[in-house]
């Protein structure tokens, strides 16, 4: 149901309700961009799948969320939540929540922005490197990425078919930016 926004958490817990009745299981609810949804909608679920709400809080890493298919049995491994959003335990809002790489912190995107690359936190300060593709990057990984041969900022594994090759056989490549800046002066 992820991305349905028509759809309202009523009308879930509805469908939910009854794909459930009698012997009938569901293993997973992917419900994230399903709009106001709240904690008591979220506890209901949690019951009409058989979770505890707590139990439900494995750790889901950011940057491992795009390896995850939106189909249900359709997942790489077994290691996933039932429900794939949870209650913010910074703004106690109902969205998807994030836990670090390093065991620091937990939170949503809002909350606490994340490198998108190994889903560490990454802090809002004037030093934080850009990427070519504007995603957030810790030092770390922003250090181990190929760069853009005339601005020096690199894209993100996601984003990386982005670069725009130089020449025929040439190792570097330009980024956006920087390819338009260069046929504009061409």
């Amino acid at each position: 149901m992820a991305g349905c926004t028509l759809i309202t958490p009523e009308g879930v817990i509805k469908a939910v309700q009854l794909l459930t009745k009698g012997t009938h299981r569901l293993k997973s609810l992917k419900l994230s961009g399903i709009y106001n949804m709240n904690p008591e909608n979220l506890a209901i679920l949690c019951n009409l799948l058989g979770q505890n709400q707590e139990n439900q809080s494995m750790r889901n890493l950011y940057h491992k969320r795009r390896n995850h298919s939106r189909i249900i049995g359709e997942d790489d491994d077994g290691d996933h939540q039932s429900i794939d959003i949870d209650v913010c335990p910074k703004c106690a809002e109902t969205r998807m929540v994030f836990d670090c790489t390093l065991d620091s912190c937990r939170g949503c995107i809002i909350c606490i922005k994340r490198c998108e690359e190994c889903g560490v936190c990454v802090k809002d300060d004037d030093d934080r490197p850009e990427a070519a593709c504007l995603d957030d990057l810790c030092l770390g990984c922003w250090i181990k990425l190929p760069k853009c041969s005339f601005c020096n900022r690199p894209y993100c594994h996601e984003h990386a078919e982005q670069q725009q090759c130089m020449a025929p056989g040439s190792q570097g490549f330009l980024c956006v930016a920087c390819h338009d800046r260069f046929l504009r002066v061409v």
